[in-house]
């Protein structure tokens, strides 16, 4: 054994031995969100963006997708032509009807349980997959 695997052996001991986290040696935090009903086991990787503006209120769970014109996000539907009709990103929380600009938190990779989404349907579920959100 060279002098330099027995210090890595050596250091992995330790850092085993004391409990610590890899999340926390490496500046990561966890965060709990509060729709464990939504999320899996993986964690999630959130963003906060722009809602489109409309006068509809959204669920937690909705599947959304990337308006192009002005890169806010609404809910996705396969036979848009706007850029929703590929599926993106899972809203994480509930959004009030608007008639102006709001953010919200959405999902953007880790996995979610489809029987709590809403509008999702198999070609919304290949999108997600191919955006990195895995749907179980």
């Amino acid at each position: 054994m060279t002098g330099i695997t027995a210090v890595v052996i050596a250091l992995v001991t330790i850092i085993l031995a004391a409990g610590l986290r890899m999340a926390g040696t490496l500046g990561v935090t966890e965060t709990t969100l509060s729709q464990p009903a939504i999320l899996g086991s993986h964690p999630p990787i959130t963003k906060k963006v722009t809602m489109a503006i409309d006068g509809t209120a959204r669920v937690a769970g909705t599947v959304l997708g990337i308006v192009a014109a002005d890169g806010t996000y609404a809910p996705y539907v396969d036979t848009n032509n706007d850029g929703t009709q590929t599926a993106k990103a899972i809203l994480l929380e509930d959004v009030a009807i608007h008639a102006a600009t709001v953010e919200a938190v959405v999902l953007i990779h880790g996995d979610v349980i489809e029987a709590n989404l809403t509008g999702e349907d198999a070609n919304g579920i290949a999108d997600l997959l191919d955006a990195g959100i895995y749907v179980v």
